[in-house]
């Protein structure tokens, strides 16, 4: 446990010496970058870490996982990265390093798209958040998430510089809308869950009314009272084919959604950056956008809880959007010295307990290293 709560201090650390109340500073976001590579040497090094650290080695050497899922069933990108990284000779721990570290590359990308001043709060709310459930566990998901995060944010920039483009009278383009579709697509390539968030393209950037607010909060718990579980049950197994997805269902449907400290935390956050940021949600379309992901993450929370892949596929995926709102909820409250200090001190405490879930009950204790993991199996 002490090599995870090191790491956390260390990010805490440089989140609160080296933020930027001015300039985004573009020395911090590369050095950042070389953190995040030294990070994805340690997924790579990892020995037994993770519940799902035997059966992804087995399907990369055998190509056959523990629990019998052969590599032709596994989505088209990451059975190409197996294929790939066998052809070359990469070690499992290797191509783990490889695969970590083209994730933590989408999420610098998309934090540095975003403008987020305080990258390195941005990536201490990815640590605290999905990093040890993302890198060590549900790896493919993991790149997943990272990708369509990043599809949304090239989305939002599109719109952004669309409404620009409208005011000037100029030519409209449309490469950051390609590149965001591009980006989500590719994320579905290596889990085809990724496709789902290509129809909150055309609406999640727009701003939300106070009925609209509330309309959706009031659906999402009709749905829930309603069993609308029964509905994903139903859409799943009509709408995909494949054995896996069945699978999904058969054994996650024990795995209700409680009512964690995570989700209180995620509504008072939504609250506060609705409501106590109105002109920054008004005019910021990627603050707007990412306010908005955190908001249908709720939804998903509730309204499907008794599925905890839908929350854990769709909603925490949105959810991540919290390494955009966080740092931007941290800039702006500097209105005060002691509002800033108050704010700041919250999203840190918030982290801190949500941190621990990350790592616990899912084989991830002790945690260890072997550096010779990285160059044989």
């Amino acid at each position: 446990m002490f090599f995870y709560w090191s790491i956390w201090f260390f990010f805490l650390l440089l989140s609160i010496l080296w933020k930027d109340k001015h300039n985004i500073d573009k020395f911090n976001y590369y050095l950042l970058l070389l953190f995040l590579v030294i990070m994805a040497l340690i997924t790579g090094g990892r020995d037994s870490v993770g519940s799902d650290w035997a059966s992804y080695k087995a399907l990369y050497l055998w190509g056959v996982s523990e629990a019998g899922m052969e590599i032709d069933e596994i989505d088209p990108l990451y059975r190409l990265s197996i294929i790939a990284g066998r052809s070359v000779g990469l070690s499992y721990g290797m191509f783990c390093f490889v695969i970590s570290l083209l994730s933590l590359w989408a999420f610098w990308l998309t934090i540095k798209i975003a403008k987020v001043k305080n990258c390195w709060l941005a990536f201490l709310v990815y640590l605290s958040l999905v990093f040890c459930y993302y890198q060590f566990n549900i790896v493919r998901h993991g790149v997943m998430s990272s990708f369509v995060l990043l599809g949304m944010v090239l989305v939002a920039r599109y719109y952004n510089k669309n409404k620009e483009v409208r005011k000037k009278e100029g030519k409209i383009t449309y490469k950051d809308l390609l590149l965001g579709v591009i980006s989500i697509v590719v994320g579905a390539g290596f889990h085809s869950s990724g496709l789902m968030f290509l129809l909150f393209v055309p609406f999640i950037h727009r701003r939300l009314s106070n009925f609209s607010l509330w309309l959706i909060v009031v659906l999402g718990f009709g749905l829930y009272f309603l069993h609308a579980n029964d509905l994903v049950e139903l859409a799943m197994k009509y709408l995909f084919v494949s054995t896996r997805y069945e699978n999904y269902l058969d054994t996650s449907r024990w795995s209700d959604a409680q009512l964690t400290i995570g989700t209180l935390g995620k509504v008072f956050i939504f609250l506060y950056a609705y409501y106590g940021n109105g002109k920054l949600y008004k005019e910021n379309i990627l603050y707007r956008q990412s306010v908005n992901l955190l908001l249908f993450a709720l939804f998903f929370s509730v309204a499907f809880s008794e599925y905890g892949i839908v929350v854990n596929r769709l909603g925490n995926t949105m959810a991540l959007s919290l390494a955009i709102v966080l740092p931007y909820l941290s800039y702006y409250s500097n209105k005060g010295e002691l509002m800033h200090f108050a704010v700041n001190t919250v999203i840190y405490i918030y982290l801190g307990l949500y941190y621990p879930t990350s790592f616990m009950d899912r084989n991830m204790l002790p945690f260890t290293f072997e550096i010779s993991n990285l160059f044989s199996n």
